[in-house]
């Protein structure tokens, strides 16, 4: 659903386009009806440094990067370590991901040898030799669905009068947090209290923002309780904590056939995109999926499901993604493909003319892969909306129709937050529309916040020359360490 253009503005489009037309700049198609200009967009400087807080009670409206030990200071501004996360005085801890490298966990947040910890995985290699922690408990879940993998990367540590949710990219593994770009979200909930539960949401004034604020808080806890529930953990503790200032949707796909289609995957998407009402700026843009990972697509679900699910128009897709020579020439050469998942079976005719080059926009971070999955609709630095999530662009991961609509057939545990700028109200006192737009580090100035969305925009299409990553096609050509691949 989009805002009627008014007269004015479309003139002024008009005139805005005419302008660049007339331009000298290069210009590089970016889809089959549209061009932009190759100059560089002019990112907002940031004056204050983004610290992390101690505690985070108050809403968390944007995602931030991994933090890149022996890296500069630009490199890592508002970026999250892992000890930003788990901290010496954490009482529990649940986590789940799909690669775990024990050894690395314990020895970074030495607090999990001491506490009650609960880590589900799917890494079908994973091996411990270390001394057994009878307060551990390591567990890996039978997939319902074959080549369905436990994906989803959260963590839920208790402390001391408050639960902290945290949604990440990252696998357990040292190379996910200290050589590839990751991103993060994570919130502070407290303790539900008598006191906090009779006023926590009647000090508004708007009965109307006061339901909304509750069906935000009420459907995060029922996704999250409804996610360990399938993944056959504990979840009663949930229902001590106060969810009223959580102001983000947590995206889940929970593996089976389900005849609540909307309840999971791209369907849950479309569920809430459907309501929101976007500027009519970003009528005709893309969706942009940055990730991973690439699926075994099709023409049809890509257009009928996936961008429909993303109120986009058909073939509106762009997928960013490394060249051959990006990852050749990467702080880990060759060997970085191997987390690039797209085997050359899965590179379909479709998808021909819709790749752009993955080029880190942080200074510093030049040659770090990613590893990170955002997806967005963009104009400009403004984005309509942004996803962070473990989901990769496959059917297995945001699920597939069947039976004529009336059933979601999902393979994967995932997890992702959609941040919507409907659901942030306003961020000062002037009560202006809230805008998001991509920076090179997360913060909020006014009323725009600022996503650290890790490649440069514009988007460059590929050059003729120039190839997307395959990871089994043979590279003779020496990387930076003068391997092959």
């Amino acid at each position: 659903i989009y805002e009627e253009e008014s007269p004015l503005t479309k003139k002024k489009t008009e005139s805005a386009t005419k302008t660049k037309e007339n331009s000298s700049n290069i210009v590089i198609d970016l889809t089959e009806d549209e061009t932009i200009s190759t100059e560089q967009f002019n990112y907002e400087q940031l004056k204050e440094p983004i610290l992390i807080p101690r505690d985070c009670t108050e809403p968390q409206i944007f995602y931030r990067l991994n933090y890149l030990k022996n890296y500069p200071a630009h490199a890592n501004e508002g970026a999250v370590k892992m000890t930003d996360l788990i901290q010496e005085d954490a009482q529990n801890a649940v986590l789940t991901t799909y690669k775990l490298d024990l050894e690395w966990l314990l020895e970074t947040c030495p607090v999990l040898k001491t506490i009650p910890t609960i880590i589900s995985h799917g890494d079908k290699n994973f091996s411990y030799s270390g001394k057994r922690i009878p307060s551990l408990s390591i567990r890996q879940p039978k997939m319902p669905i074959s080549y369905g993998v436990n994906h989803g990367k959260i963590m839920l540590i208790k402390y001391h009068q408050k639960l902290r949710v945290v949604v990440s990219t990252a696998n357990l593994i040292s190379i996910d947090y200290d050589r590839k770009t990751q991103g993060l979200w994570f919130q502070d909930f407290p303790l539900l209290s008598s006191l906090e539960n009779n006023s926590s949401l009647n000090n508004t004034t708007a009965k109307k923002e006061e339901k909304n604020i509750r069906s935000i808080a009420s459907e995060f806890k029922e996704t999250l309780t409804d996610y360990l529930r399938a993944l056959k953990l504990s979840s009663e503790f949930l229902s001590d904590y106060d969810y009223s200032k959580v102001r983000v949707v947590l995206l889940s796909s929970v593996p089976g056939y389900h005849k609540s289609v909307n309840k999971y995957g791209h369907m849950q998407l479309r569920k809430h995109l459907s309501k929101e009402i976007l500027p009519s700026s970003f009528k005709d843009s893309s969706t942009i999926v940055q990730c991973s990972s690439v699926g075994s697509l099709n023409e049809a679900w890509i257009n009928k499901e996936f961008l429909l699910s993303c109120q986009s128009q058909q073939t509106q897709l762009e997928l960013v993604w490394p060249t051959v020579d990006f990852v050749k020439e990467s702080i880990d050469g060759y060997s970085a493909g191997g987390s690039l998942c797209f085997p050359k079976r899965n590179l379909k005719a479709f998808l021909s003319g819709k790749f752009r080059k993955y080029i880190p926009v942080q200074k510093g971070r030049e040659r770090i892969p990613p590893h990170i999955k955002s997806y967005t609709r963009i104009r400009g630095l403004s984005l309509a909306w942004v996803i962070l999530t473990s989901s990769n662009l496959s059917k297995a991961a945001w699920g597939t129709l069947q039976k004529n609509g009336s059933q979601l057939m999902i393979r994967n545990f995932e997890m992702g937050v959609l941040f919507l700028p409907s659901m942030i109200g306003s961020t000062n006192a002037s009560d202006k529309p809230i805008q998001f737009e991509a920076n090179t580090a997360p913060g909020v100035v006014k009323d725009k916040i600022y996503f650290p969305l890790p490649y440069k925009l514009p988007l460059q299409k590929y050059q003729s020359w120039e190839k997307g990553w395959i990871w089994d096609t043979p590279y003779p050509e020496p990387d930076v360490y003068g391997m092959s691949w």
